[in-house]
């Protein structure tokens, strides 16, 4: 007699772009009970992925024809997601299982918590900040990746844009976890819409959160270590200027379709960003002039 699969609570979904030997170990950290693991494939072309369907038969991998960006690789996996929750995950992340759970344990006991994450740390131990308050037009300034920030990195801007002021050690609603490790309620991501697939590569994670916040849910952050994120290992790959332009691009999006400016307003913004766009682009060019 068959005897029936039990129905998974969480749903572990796994965008892929060509990663290496840390798909294996963000694999391997991933604890049986209660889980299934989706893999969503990007068009890599290091033959990776390939590898890892044919060691782990009970992962279920989609193989997209191209790479179509970090959004719609994360809808694809959802929507055929069976668990009660998704943890959308970066493929070179390693789940910490005490923590994962934990956080998993909070949304269950918080009605109104529809997206949570925990303490995210760097190889060494390191927190790295995985909280970002709401961008508004000083964001494409004070960001992560912008140039004031660059130069000026504790400026008061910055540091509350990036949360750097932000006590990590304390239970909280925040406005932004990152997509790093971000754990979902499926009913409500499904509610809202997923994704939205306009963001191509960085800032989705933003948007959606403010979607959740819009419809009357919250999101939370819990001070317990959830995951190990071998931040840069991949990114080292990529194209700095085309993971610059991609933020920009984000950013953007985000404040058209959030802050509705008017005609003029929207007009400055995208000469603005153009601006920021073509000076990485040239800084790139230049450096490149002067370096073998």
């Amino acid at each position: 007699m068959k005897i029936a699969r039990q129905k998974p609570k969480i749903s572990v979904v796994i965008p892929t772009y060509n990663p290496g030997h840390l798909i294996e170990k963000c694999l391997a950290s991933i604890p049986p009970e209660q889980t299934e693991v989706i893999i969503v494939d990007n068009k890599s072309r290091d033959g990776s992925v390939i590898q890892s369907q044919i060691i782990h038969k009970d992962i279920r991998f989609i193989f997209l024809s191209k790479n179509t960006g970090f959004a719609h690789a994360c809808n694809q996996g959802a929507k055929i997601a069976e668990g009660d929750y998704i943890l959308f995950l970066n493929q070179d992340s390693q789940l910490l299982k005490d923590g994962f759970y934990e956080v998993l344990s909070f949304m269950e006991k918080t009605r109104m918590c529809a997206a949570a994450s925990g303490k995210i740390l760097y190889p060494d131990g390191r927190i790295q900040e995985n909280l970002r308050r709401f961008p508004n037009y000083t964001s494409l300034l004070f960001g992560r990746r912008a140039i004031l920030t660059m130069l000026f990195p504790n400026n008061p801007f910055s540091r509350y844009f990036l949360c750097t002021d932000t006590d990590m050690e304390k239970t909280q609603q925040v406005d932004i976890c990152t997509g790093m490790f971000l754990l979902v309620k499926r009913d409500v991501f499904n509610d809202i819409g997923m994704f939205d697939e306009g963001f191509f590569f960085y800032v989705e994670d933003f948007d959606l959160c403010k979607r959740i916040k819009d419809a009357g849910w919250e999101v939370w952050y819990i001070p317990k270590p959830a995951s190990i994120h071998h931040l840069g290992e991949n990114i080292r790959r990529i194209d700095r200027t085309y993971v610059k332009m991609h933020h920009f691009k984000g950013i953007y999006r985000y404040l058209v379709k959030h802050k509705k400016p008017g005609l003029i307003l929207r007009a400055l913004l995208t000469v603005f960003t153009a601006l920021l766009i073509s000076m990485h682009l040239s800084t790139k060019k230049f450096t490149g002039l002067l370096l073998p």
